[in-house]
């Protein structure tokens, strides 16, 4: 049997790489290379210490194995041809880099509103501005173990303003993309947040989900919170595995209300519902909004934190029936499994309009001791079309009358006497191997128009070329390869330009721990520094990351630092000037997750000494910023911004002024904006 690795878009294959092998991570599209990692074979010890506010189409951020408590936002754009690839590279048994969001901070340069509701962020920042001015686009982020951004009593994290002790929302996200087009999530570890991946509407579309393990995200008693939670303009979820949310957590394990969605080829396990696939108030009129494709997947319904019974749900839950799916959800070559006592549910269709078209799938309820505890729908709404589809006999066609739907069956396939249609004996229980015994090749075709199946899953490996098409998700025979090393070894081709291939399960065990402690810049701008006890070594001064980026235009040091990086890969034995020790500005004043708007005074050359300002008692800004945060899926709101901060003295708690270049209050007048 054929075992193949499917690429991508502009991203390809690369020579395999043995298990001991350093595996390489540097652009091949023109960019620079920013590595990161633990030791002085690294050109940064934290994340934070990259100009993640001028990155370029094809930059490419290196991260090593190890664990970093920082959280940031990405807003700058790459191109078709040459994304920004945020990249994570695995070590040597497979485990991922991991950003944690408890104790995390924020770099001081950055500057973005809700920042508790999100670990890393795509899109939505005052600064830095987005390439082109409009929102990001091409972003690649590639095999990071994303953990921790939820609001419990132990997390923390350290904003933007560096304000320390700040609480995560409970609806906080591991990512989220909140602004962003053309956004490939690839091959990431994404657990313990309120929400593990959450998008919101507006000003998102093109977004790929490929080859992620998310598991164990939610809220204690919360049915608000999930796995996933997404709503945009076309979204693919392929290959991924989908692990039970968090003990007692009552979310949906992938919620959407997205037009133009995809979901093929995935393993989904647990959840109060596997699929929730309801109603959106803004792309409602999109003409993809109508059609919904689900094929090839797996879905488990367990007998344990198994909430509702009801597997799929497709219409709406807002209480505006006039924007409720009125389309088709395409269903088919689907293996579905129920180990939960009593009765299943296969959809339930919350609009008379709606239709599912179930074609091709196996539907197993292992609880037969009632008969059959299958139920079809669950109630008499919408249509149901179930064809071809195997069941165990004796199922009901509805739960209750109470509408006027319908169901009509063609060729459905039944089970005779105590026939097994499994290979593995034990199928009902983890890891759930739901390979067929037996062909089941009675496969109606699929419906006109939609997409034909050619793939299956391997379980949580990768992906294989399927060669028949029996009912189901996997084709008879078609028995995933033998793995050539654990399910947490590294990729065997090079991470520089594919998808990882493993679904590695635990974080590093033995990696170290970076957490950043930088503050400030060089006022000749050739490094960072500590603002406070040595800020006598280069003129420590906390100068906005935006100044930096017009002192590179006019040829600055900054700019020769990164035309060196390009092209730069470490390798064991480099040697690299070790990082200086940082020490965070604690704040005075908390943050606020407004906005803040570009500042009107910038020097139009690079400072030589910290720049004083005249205190004021209260400062008004020149203009009101003018955010646009998008609006959030109906039940997981978020505030807009509603106030902009004034400039800050950084020693005070008072407001200063910068275009007054006297002294004042014994500091410095921060242009960032943010008051301190």
């Amino acid at each position: 049997i054929k075992f193949f690795l499917l690429a991508a878009p502009f991203f390809r294959k690369e020579n395999a790489l043995s298990v001991e092998a350093v595996v390489d991570c540097a652009s091949d599209t023109g960019g620079a290379t920013y590595n990161v990692g633990p030791g002085q074979a690294y050109d940064y010890a934290t994340i934070g210490a990259v100009p993640l506010d001028t990155l370029q189409p094809g930059d490419h951020v290196c991260i090593y194995p190890g664990t970093y408590r920082e959280k940031f936002v990405i807003n700058r754009s790459g191109t078709p041809s040459a994304p920004i690839v945020i990249k994570g590279i695995p070590d040597a048994s497979g485990n991922l880099p991991v950003i944690d969001g408890d104790g995390a901070v924020t770099p001081l340069f950055l500057d973005y509103w809700g920042e508790n509701r999100n670990l890393v962020k795509i899109g939505a920042a005052s600064y830095p501005n987005p390439t082109g001015g409009g929102p990001p686009e091409h972003i690649r982020v590639e095999g990071l173990r994303l953990q921790n951004a939820r609001l419990d009593a132990g997390i923390t994290y350290t904003s933007d303003s560096g304000a320390t002790e700040q609480s995560y929302a409970k609806n906080a996200a591991c990512l989220h993309i909140e602004q962003g087009r053309h956004i490939q999530l690839v091959g990431n570890e994404i657990t313990g947040c309120g929400n593990g991946i959450f998008v919101t509407p507006g000003n998102s579309g093109d977004i790929l989900v490929e080859r992620n393990y998310i598991f164990g995200n939610g809220h204690t008693s919360s049915i608000y919170e999930h796995n996933v939670y997404t709503e945009t303009s076309t979204i693919v979820y392929k290959y991924n595995r989908f692990g039970p949310l968090c003990s007692t957590c009552l979310g949906n394990n992938l919620k959407d209300r997205s037009a133009g969605l995809t979901i093929a080829y995935n393993f989904i396990e647990g959840g109060n519902r596997q699929l929730d696939i309801v109603d959106s108030s803004i792309y409602n009129a999109d003409q993809n909004y109508a059609d919904t494709l689900v094929y090839g997947n797996i879905l488990i319904e367990t007998s344990v934190n198994n909430g509702n019974r009801q597997m799929v749900h497709y219409g709406g839950d807002s209480g505006n029936s006039a924007i409720y799916r009125t389309g088709t959800i395409h269903f088919y070559h689907n293996t579905l499994l129920s180990t939960r006592p009593g009765k299943t549910t296969l959809v339930r269709l919350s609009s008379d309009q709606a239709t599912m078209d179930a074609r091709n799938n196996v539907i197993y309820v292992a609880d037969d001791s009632a008969g059959s505890n299958l139920e079809l729908l669950a109630e008499k709404r919408g249509t149901l079309l179930f064809t071809n589809n195997w069941v165990r006999p004796g199922y009901f066609n509805w739960v209750s009358a109470t509408y006027g739907g319908s169901v009509t069956e063609v060729g459905t396939v039944l089970e005779s006497g105590t026939e097994t249609i499994f290979t593995n004996s034990n199928f009902d229980a983890p890891p759930y191997d739901l390979h067929l015994a037996a062909s089941l090749d009675f496969s109606a075709g699929n419906a006109p128009g939609v997409t034909p199946v050619g793939e299956e899953y391997v379980m949580h490996v990768s992906n294989q070329i399927r060669s028949n098409l029996d009912l189901g998700a996997f084709g008879y025979g078609q028995l995933p390869p033998p793995p050539t090393g654990s399910p947490t070894s590294p990729p065997s081709l090079s991470p520089t330009t594919r998808e990882p291939t493993w679904f590695p399960t635990s974080p590093p065990s033995s990696s170290p721990t970076i957490s950043p402690t930088y503050s400030g810049y060089c006022s000749d701008q050739t490094g960072r520094c500590s603002f406070g006890g040595n800020a006598s070594e280069c003129g420590c001064f906390p100068i906005a990351r935006r100044q930096l980026l017009k002192g590179r235009e006019h040829g600055s040091a900054h700019g020769s630092l990164r035309r060196k990086l390009k092209k730069k890969t470490p390798s064991p034995t480099q040697s690299a000037t070790p990082q200086p020790t940082r020490t965070p500005i604690k704040a005075t004043l908390p943050p606020t997750d407004a906005p803040t708007k570009e500042p009107t005074h910038q020097p139009t050359s690079s400072p030589t000494a910290p720049v004083p300002c005249e205190c004021l008692e209260t400062a008004t800004p020149t203009s009101s910023p003018t955010p646009n945060p998008s609006k959030p899926p109906t039940d997981a709101p978020m505030e807009p911004p509603t106030s902009s901060p004034t400039n800050g003295c950084l020693t005070k708690n008072v407001s200063c002024n910068p275009a007054n270049q006297t002294e004042c209050c014994s500091g410095v007048c921060d242009l960032k904006g943010q008051s301190w």
